[in-house]
């Protein structure tokens, strides 16, 4: 009896590796390829007040960002007068169009303070020499300054007042210098008048009258202050009116009243001078621009009764002006 035979080939088994492959996609932060250039916020230079005391400088630092990613780009710029043409000025009051003295002329400066580290002189609508720029926000601190200058001899010969410039700063960056960004900063100075200041105040219309039994003639007297930051003065005194070179006052019908005016630098009347074609000197308050509320000169008008009694009635009229200058 045959055994049925043992089939010797068995079914192969068939293995399958699946082999599983994972990719991560991550995406790039914006900074990574940021081409960048930012000017952050250019500073005022304020000289405030100036008096005779010479030449002057003030500067200020600030952050220039110029990138490609965290790649730091140079960068370069450019000043322009912003009030005006030409070169680089400061206006009295602002004004643009003022000329000669007027008008103040400055230098302005530039340096990279971590690549070059010394002033460079800038040129009206020129660029500057290129420079290297920070990363975002500037990491290591300020990286730019501009310095502005002053020569004692613009200052001198301005006449007193406040003096403005404005200026604008434009530049190119990042990759290529392909970014562009601008700012302004303006720059201040007030200039006080190198002469010795004086202020005459309290001056007030003199009234007087006259009747038909004054036999002592006419004065009245006006009392003022006087400020001269020097100390000394002299006070000149011009009137309206005049006859035969004196001082008079003037009426109806082309009538004249002679009049004598006589200054003190003192309310009490003491060392009364005549002021008719000549000057007269005093010393002034030298604290208070205002004598402190209170007086030091005075003037006296007078007429005498022969002239009083010569002229026609009615009113008489003239104007003094008073100039006090510093001694």
């Amino acid at each position: 009896m045959e055994h049925p035979k043992a089939d010797l080939f068995q079914p192969r088994s068939t293995i399958v590796l699946a082999c599983l492959i994972a990719v991560f996609l991550t995406t790039a932060s914006p900074y990574s390829f940021a081409n960048a250039f930012i000017i952050y916020g250019l500073a005022d230079l304020d000289f405030g007040q100036w008096d005779d005391s010479g030449a002057v400088s003030t500067s200020a630092l600030r952050c220039v960002e110029s990138r490609k990613g965290n790649k730091e780009r140079n960068y370069r710029l450019s000043f322009t007068n912003s009030l005006g043409t030409g070169g680089f000025y400061l206006y009295l009051d602002g004004n643009g169009s003022n000329t000669d003295a007027n008008r103040i002329a400055i230098d302005i400066f530039e340096k990279d303070l971590f690549y070059s580290n010394s002033y460079q002189a800038v040129t009206p609508g020129s660029n500057t020499t290129n420079r290297k720029g920070q990363n975002q926000a500037c990491p290591s601190g300020n990286n730019f300054q501009y310095r502005v200058d002053i020569a004692s001899a613009e200052l001198a010969t301005a006449n007193p007042g406040s003096y403005t410039g404005t200026f604008t700063v434009s530049g190119q960056g990042g990759q290529n210098y392909s970014r562009s960004d601008t700012d302004t900063f303006s720059v201040f100075v007030e200039v006080l008048s190198s002469e010795p200041q004086v202020k005459i105040s309290g001056l007030d219309n003199i009234l007087a009258t006259s009747g038909a039994t004054n036999t002592l003639g006419l004065s009245v007297d006006e009392y003022f202050c006087v400020y001269s930051e020097a100390g000394g003065y002299q006070v000149t005194v011009t009137s309206s009116v005049t006859s035969s070179g004196s001082f008079a006052l003037a009426g109806a019908n082309e009538s004249l009243l002679p009049i004598d005016v006589s200054f003190a630098d003192n309310t009490a009347g003491t060392g009364l001078s005549s002021v008719e074609g000549s000057t007269a000197s005093g010393s002034g308050d030298t604290s208070s621009p205002s004598c402190s509320g209170g007086n030091n000169a005075m003037l006296r008008v007078q007429a005498s009764d022969a002239d009083l009694s010569a002229s026609s009635t009615g009113s008489y009229t003239a104007t003094l002006t008073v100039l006090v200058e510093p001694l």
